[in-house]
């Protein structure tokens, strides 16, 4: 179990009748990330900071490039599930509060599911939140800002060139 940091525990602490504690502030879920938001310096600007954060992949389901994000004015990452445990996506999971998961979804867009699945990381099996998109929408290239930020953060989490590349494939091939 991780240890709150001395500020955030003295208000989940708190026990003056005057002040209700709110458990989105204390509550801490894993959110996976496989796109942008595996940049680092993205999700600091969206949510502030995090207790931690580390690789994890997802069995199962495969990474594609068809969601229409206005932000990015393309295609931008969704997994979609296959079931074949071959199928892996390479991402990130941040323990973070509930209340930064709702910050979060403010840039997800229309469309995003928020679903709990099982993730591998550090030879644990983990339950972690991530957004999802429709997956019958057509795929297509996203655009290289996008997929440069995706980049970024894969090498920001110490990911090998094996697995850049397969991003770098799949998103050309899409």
């Amino acid at each position: 179990m991780l240890v709150l940091d001395s500020a955030l525990k003295r208000i989940c602490e708190w026990r003056a009748p005057t002040l209700i504690k709110d458990p989105n502030t204390c509550a801490h879920i894993w959110y996976f990330a496989y796109g942008s938001n595996l940049d680092k310096n993205q999700m600091l600007k969206r949510i502030g900071e995090w207790k931690k954060s580390q690789r994890a992949l997802v069995k199962g389901w495969t990474l594609t490039f068809n969601f229409p994000s206005g932000r990015w004015q393309g295609k931008a990452a969704n997994i979609i599930e296959t079931g074949n445990p071959k199928d892996t996506v390479c991402g990130a999971i941040y323990y973070i509060t509930k209340k930064q998961l709702e910050n979060l979804s403010r840039f997800e867009g229309k469309g995003a599911r928020l679903l709990e699945i099982e993730v591998e990381s550090e030879g644990s099996k983990i339950r972690a939140k991530a957004y999802v998109f429709n997956p019958d929408l057509p795929s297509g290239k996203p655009p290289e800002k996008y997929l440069e930020r995706i980049i970024s953060g894969l090498e920001q989490h110490g990911y090998a060139e094996d697995a850049i590349a397969y991003v770098k494939r799949t998103a050309e091939s899409s």
